[in-house]
């Protein structure tokens, strides 16, 4: 089950006591998540102090108020299955449901240490950006290194922010229990929400926009007084150009999926079993590589929907400026022909891979479909000097389109440079790891507010198309 449909799918299930055919996706049985004790149970001491600089800081904020908490206990317990040495600190906040406290741990192997739980004037969750912040500056306090990676953990949606709606509300977690072992392997065909953002928390009906994602990396930043090394999103659908340019001046790579995630989320025993060996060999843009690496294996064979990748997030500015310029190409391409470029982007569009939600679509995907229609209706035929009906080629037109094409491949090319690390299941094997927002309908009012939309014309360009 993955983290976006989970609580649409477990309401519709409860309220008509039956579920829709099961389809086999490969998520490991979410029963697994519900084995043994709860962290809670694990071993627990209570220290505090300054400890010297480590090679590496792993943060994560771990925001489980809400009906992934029994995939919060999961990762909890995998991230302890590793051999953490001194020179890597694991640090884990973590907002369990409805208890009032904001729970602080270093993990060990087999062990949770409680460094700093307290409980505030409010529940974690209340003010998620500002908790961010506040956790990096307390890990900057205690827990110094010279390399940080910050991953949050919850639902995730994408650069479209939502209002929240009842839908949100959690279940009782004995009838979650209940339901999760059976139905294992389900997802909802046909499924579409226009909700978006990350970090929500059902109790006080909060979440991340994506203005305040901005806003949260650049504290984070300011805080440990340097770049986040690995920005990890364990969320769904973030993997998208607009989220890597949004954060792009505060961290160096972003790890994240364009599709949806499972439940069970990120290979911890994985990647943070690999960073222990020799911690100081582990450069940001390695360890971003192994976590993607580390996720494929954990899933493989198992889900053939799964997609992971790692974005250098200095490429960023530069593919902002390519989907700029193929935006001005193609108004120049309208200009000579208006219906044939329509066919031209509308053709490409249907050919671009889609994702569970169907408003994002794989850029390169769109890139090579957008260049591929091109060279085949357009430049070929001028060159032999007729089109298929022996129709004359407009000079003009073909001149115009050769200029998008330029610009189409200059792009595949600066996707392939951002993309450092990518892994998919047979589903989308042909995807390159960066999506992008391209509704088939009118644009989600909230768009227009992100950085990506304000710094470039491609808000403008879906209105059109």
């Amino acid at each position: 089950m993955n983290k976006c449909y989970l609580k649409i799918f477990l309401v519709g299930l409860l309220a008509l006591g039956l579920a829709s055919p099961a389809v086999a996706t490969g998520l490991r049985p979410a029963q697994k998540a519900l084995k043994g004790k709860t962290t809670r149970a694990a071993k627990l001491r209570t220290v505090r102090g300054k400890r010297g600089v480590a090679d590496w800081s792993v943060l994560t904020y771990m925001q489980a108020d809400n009906n992934l908490a029994p995939f919060a206990q999961f990762n909890a317990r995998e991230m302890q299955k590793a051999a953490i040495p001194p020179s890597v600190n694991v640090i884990l906040e973590w907002d369990k449901p409805r208890d009032g406290k904001t729970w602080r741990y270093k993990v060990g192997r087999g062990t949770l240490t409680d460094v700093g739980s307290f409980t505030g004037a409010h529940d974690l969750g209340y003010n998620p950006v500002q908790e961010v912040i506040d956790m990096s500056t307390w890990a900057k306090s205690n827990y110094d290194a010279r390399q940080w990676c910050l991953i949050l953990w919850n639902h995730g949606y994408g650069v479209i922010d939502p209002g929240l709606r009842a839908i949100n509300k959690p279940l009782p977690a004995d009838r979650l229990a209940n339901v999760l072992p059976c139905f294992p392997w389900i997802r909802i065909p046909g499924l579409h929400s226009k909700e978006r953002g990350i970090l929500f928390d059902d109790t006080q009906g909060t979440y991340v926009t994506n203005t305040q994602l901005g806003q949260m990396m650049q504290g984070v930043s300011t805080a440990i007084g340097q770049p986040i090394d690995i920005v990890g999103m364990d969320a769904c659908m973030m993997a998208m150009i607009e989220i890597g340019y949004q954060i792009k001046d505060y961290a160096r790579y972003l790890v994240a999926s364009e599709n949806v995630e499972p439940g069970n989320g990120w290979n911890y025993a994985g990647f943070l079993g690999h960073l222990s060996v020799d911690s100081a060999s582990w450069t940001p843009q390695r360890l971003a590589s192994m976590i993607v690496q580390q996720y494929g294996i954990f899933y493989q064979g198992q889900d053939n929907s799964i997609t992971m990748s790692a974005l250098d997030l200095s490429q960023m500015g530069a593919l902002k400026d390519n989907v700029n310029q193929l935006v001005s190409a193609i108004a120049g391409c309208s200009r000579v022909n208006p219906t044939q470029t329509r066919n031209l982007i509308l053709t490409a569009r249907n050919a671009a891979i889609e994702f569970d939600v169907t408003d994002y679509i794989d850029l390169y995907s769109f890139y090579n479909a957008l260049a591929t229609q091109i060279s085949r209706k357009i430049i070929r035929p001028a060159t032999k000097g007729l089109r298929p009906g022996k129709v004359k080629v407009d000079t003009v037109f073909s001149n115009a389109a050769q200029v998008v094409q330029t610009i189409l491949v200059n792009g595949m090319q600066l996707i392939d440079r951002a993309v450092i690390a990518n892994t998919a299941g047979s589903a989308f094997r042909t995807v390159r790891g960066l999506s992008i927002y391209f509704p088939r309908g009118a644009a989600d009012p909230s768009y227009k507010y992100t950085k990506f939309a304000q710094d470039t014309s491609w808000d403008d360009f879906i209105a059109t198309y």
